[in-house]
Parts: C-alpha cells; structure tokens; sequence
C-alpha cells in the first residue's frame, strides 16, 4: 500500500511494497535483493532493486536463499550449491551443501544442509563448532543464528556462542550492528544492546523473513508479501 498525508513525525509501520517473495536481504548500498515466488532452475526467480528505484529488475538464475556482502550478493540453490554474483552472471563456489547463507563485509557464512556451521576462509569452509538453521553477519563479521529450537546466540571475540534471550525464526543484521529478528508469533524485534532483550518494532504476527542494510528493514509475510518498515 502507499501511505498518504502520514504526518511528519509519525511512528514507522509497513508499508507494502509490489511483489511476492520467500526471501530478502539488502546491501550495505541500500540495493534489495529477493527471492520470488514463480519456479525456475536453481529454485525460484531473483530480483533486485535500487535503494531509489519503486521496481524490480529480474536477475538471471534461480535459489531459495539470498545474502549480500557489502554489494556482493550470494545465494544457496535447491540443491544445496552456493554460488556468488560476478557482474550479470553467477558464479559457483564449492562448498557443503548449504541451507542458507549470511554475509556482510567481514565476511560470510553458510548453514550447511545438516545444520552444521560453516566460515569462509580464503577460497575453503571452516567448520565451527554449533548447529543452526538460520545465519546472518554483523559489520564485525561475527555470526547471528537461529537453531532448530527457535533459540538465537551471536559468536562472540571469543570464539564461542553467546546465548541471547528470546526465541526467532530469522535473524538479520545490518552493517550499523543493529539487529534483528522475527519471533516465533512472526512479529520483528530489534536487539537492545543496554537491555540485553529485544523490543518489538511492530504488532505484525504474520513475517517469516526479514532482510536488513543499507538504512531499511524489509520483511516477507508467510503469504510472501513484501514489507518495508518506513
């Protein structure tokens, strides 16, 4: 939907934006990038959109999961294989077969199809120590994930994984550090660092996904509707 006359000053909500989508995630630019909802090889289409632009442009290939490294986007297919932007075209990248993938500009990391974690070294995949079925990456390169229990922790400057309170289905980072994540009623939280507890954004109950960067939080809706939190 358009809002129209909101009042200057007026509290952030949702706005819809035109399209259907099963995953989003947004460069440190401001570009969108989202997984659709209509068949093709490799899973479902591809588009993007620039932080100015109301459309979006159709990418070649297909996959389920999307992430962005800075402006360097990455995306895991159907089948497990993890491939990376270069120039209009896609290239692969070998690897365990991956469920989904975090990136920022420090760097990125996959859930592998077992759940086991994944750092990109160099041109390899360290395995780190954990499960989880959802990831995201902070400017620092430190990992958010989500496990199989909905429970939510951040590798810490120790190397070892912080338990944070609440329970989530995504988790999203953008390059500012500001965190968040979709609880499991499907409303968006963002992390209070002072508290140490989230606080809900919104009273929506519907999100799935959520896709953070450049300055904007998007969500998709278990509909796979498109939100842009304005």
């Amino acid at each position: 939907r358009v809002v129209v006359g909101k009042a200057s000053g007026s509290a952030p909500s949702w706005e819809k934006v035109a399209g259907a989508a099963h995953d989003v995630a947004v460069g440190s630019d401001g570009t969108v990038y989202a997984i659709g909802v209509k068949k093709t090889s490799g899973g479902y289409q591809m588009f993007k959109r620039a932080k100015t632009d109301s459309k979006w442009t159709r990418i070649i290939g297909g996959a389920l999961r999307i992430a962005v490294a800075g402006t360097e986007a990455w995306v895991v297919n159907d089948k497990g294989g993890i491939y990376v932007q270069s120039g209009t075209r896609w290239r692969r990248v070998s690897g365990p077969a991956a469920q989904d993938i975090g990136a920022s500009a420090k760097g990125v990391w996959i859930i592998g199809a077992d759940d086991k974690i994944y750092q990109r070294v160099g041109n390899d995949w360290k395995l780190v120590a954990g499960k989880a079925q959802r990831i995201d990456v902070d400017q620092d390169g430190r990992p958010w994930v989500v496990n199989n229990k909905g429970h939510i922790f951040v590798h810490d400057n120790n190397l070892k994984w912080q338990r944070l309170p609440g329970a989530a289905k995504d988790v999203a980072v953008d390059a500012r550090g500001a965190a968040y994540v979709v609880g499991t009623s499907g409303g968006v939280f963002v992390f209070n660092g002072t508290k140490r507890d989230w606080d809900r954004i919104s009273d929506d109950k519907d999100s799935v996904a959520i896709g953070v960067g450049g300055g904007q939080v998007w969500r998709i809706s278990k509909t796979n509707e498109t939100y842009q939190f304005r």
